[in-house]
């Protein structure tokens, strides 16, 4: 449940983020490769659970600024 509830709140302050424009490609580009980071040393360590989180956190972020999986995304909706 603790889980549940953090990855809500990171999504919540990252859409937060977005909408007041204070991040921009280049640091959401940093903050992704940053937590996908995170989630390979929490992998390592054993903490399945939260690398779960923080990989699909950091894959989510990666794909709203990269233009190959926006296209890609844009085909499959079509």
């Amino acid at each position: 449940m603790p889980l549940l509830l953090g990855a809500a709140v990171l999504l919540f302050l990252f859409w937060a983020a977005q909408k007041s424009g204070r991040l921009n490609a280049n640091r959401q580009r940093w903050s992704a490769a940053a937590a996908l980071l995170v989630a390979v040393l929490l992998l390592l360590r054993g903490q399945l659970g939260l690398a779960v989180a923080a990989g699909a956190f950091g894959l989510y972020a990666l794909t709203q600024v990269s233009p190959y999986w926006r296209r890609q995304i844009g085909r499959a909706h079509v």
